[in-house]
């Protein structure tokens, strides 16, 4: 005899007639575009649009406080409770982040040319000891200046630029906060992630299963239902619960979320953006959105403008493992040495050939980043950038945690390469053929027992 289906087999079996209860209304969406609605829709903020300012200047900080106060004054901004509360608890690693990046400079190591005195009656000697004693002046009020700086921002609390501006504009009206049944909401996100229902199955291996983003899309769907107005979701994450994919790319907001929304809400709209989109659509001025670009993709503390950043842990164990590949792939190493900025280490060989080595660590979050290409061309031509004096070879090794993604990347560097080197406005592209045989490009992976395996080799000799 066969066996009976289980509870969890008749829900697999049903699944889709939960998400579209009503089939006939699948033909009928007529989803309207972000042009046509910006100027009567809400804005839900997201936690990471609220994270963002923190890394652009004050001028664009001032301007999106404009932006705020002119929704808010119209009744078309929403921050969710959940939203409020996971700001709470990643603020601080903002600024922490700050902290420690300028803890780190003010390491840096004044300048020791040693004494030669068979050299002192030459002019030069002279004159580099003179430079060296007004760079080491310099860099002892560098110092200085960085520990005032440290100072001044460890007696922030709440009052940081960014927090003093929220705790002006974000009342309590601001906040939609409901009470959910924590029994209720536990079942749904249980069912959610069964059956890959959207949103939060992409975080179910997070402490809280990814309760975070349903609470928030709750919160979302009471909106509509009481409002009923269209809502654009103002959010950088692009993880598959939220978006239909190509190849990683978000396409669109999935199509569960859209149809769930027209049905609470009564027919009304969904769309999902990122910031520095939602600032477009608000007529912010084209220089802030660029600024807020860029600090869309300086994910982790990796700005990708500067390649002697600061590393994250994950980017430290990303150098150790690619350490450890080479150690054991060259045999005629005479030394390698690690953390010579801009590097992360310089291999030299036993024939007295010097290589550069430069890794680059793209976590998840960066990789399903609608600026992963941004992100992968700003990082070529700082490399290729380089003070070509300083060794014979340079690689530029690109590593990810998983295949998928180091696949798209090398896909999208291919890509790019081609693109633009058919171009003749691309300048620093077209310096290609001159530089390629003295660079390489290597694209990896690093496992759970951070061990580095190479899957592409694009090396030009």
């Amino acid at each position: 005899m066969g066996k009976n289906p289980s509870n969890n087999e008749k829900k697999e079996i049903f699944s889709l007639k939960s998400i579209f209860p009503q089939a006939h209304e699948v033909f009928s969406i007529n989803l309207e575009s972000l042009d046509k609605l910006k100027d009567s829709c809400l804005f839900v903020l997201d936690t990471n649009a609220l994270l963002v300012p923190y890394k652009i200047k004050q001028e664009s900080l001032d301007q999106i406080e404009q932006t705020f106060r002119c929704l808010i004054d119209a009744n078309r901004l929403i921050i969710p409770g959940r939203v409020a509360r996971e700001f709470a608890i990643h603020r601080p690693k903002q600024i922490c982040e700050i902290f420690h990046h300028l803890s780190q400079r003010k390491k840096t190591q004044k300048l020791k040319i040693g004494t030669y005195p068979l050299l002192e009656s030459l002019e030069n000697y002279d004159k580099l000891k003179s430079i060296q004693k007004e760079i080491n002046q310099n860099i002892s009020e560098y110092r200085k200046t960085i520990s005032l700086l440290l100072s001044q921002i460890q007696g922030w609390t709440w009052n940081d630029p960014v927090s003093l501006i929220y705790n002006q504009i974000f009342s309590k009206e601001v906040i939609e906060d409901p009470e959910f049944d924590p029994k209720k909401i536990e079942e749904d996100l249980k069912r959610r992630i069964q059956h890959r229902i959207p949103p939060g199955y992409k975080d179910s291996s997070k402490p809280d299963k990814g309760v975070g983003d349903l609470l928030i899309w709750y919160t979302i769907l009471e909106i509509g239902k009481r409002e009923k107005k269209n809502v654009v979701f103002v959010s950088g994450d692009v993880k598959a619960d939220w978006w239909h994919q190509s190849d990683n790319n978000p396409i669109y907001p999935r199509y569960e979320l859209v149809e769930e929304f027209r049905n609470h809400s009564g027919g009304f709209n969904f769309h999902i953006v990122q910031f520095s989109e939602f600032l477009d659509l608000v007529g912010v001025p084209g220089k802030v959105i660029d600024e807020v670009r860029r600090a869309e993709i300086t994910v982790s503390g990796i700005a990708v403008s500067d390649l002697a950043i600061m590393k994250t842990v994950e980017g430290m164990k990303a150098e150790e493992s690619v350490y450890r590949w080479y150690n054991k792939k060259i045999s005629d190493a005479r030394s390698i040495i690690s953390d010579i900025p801009p590097f992360s280490f310089i291999i030299e060989h036993s024939d007295g050939y010097i290589e550069g080595v430069i890794v680059k660590y793209l976590n998840a979050t960066i990789t399903a980043s609608l600026n992963l290409q941004d992100v992968i061309e700003k990082i070529f031509l700082n490399f290729i950038s380089l003070d070509t004096s300083i060794a014979n070879r340079y690689t530029l090794i690109f590593t990810t945690s998983s295949e998928e993604d180091i696949k798209r990347v090398h896909f999208l560097f291919k890509s790019l390469k081609s693109e633009k080197t058919q171009k003749e406005e691309y300048a620093e592209w077209l310096r290609w053929p001159s530089i390629s045989p003295r660079f390489s490009f290597i694209f990896g992976v690093r496992d759970e027992d951070s061990n580095f395996y190479p899957h592409f080799d694009d090396s030009y000799d």
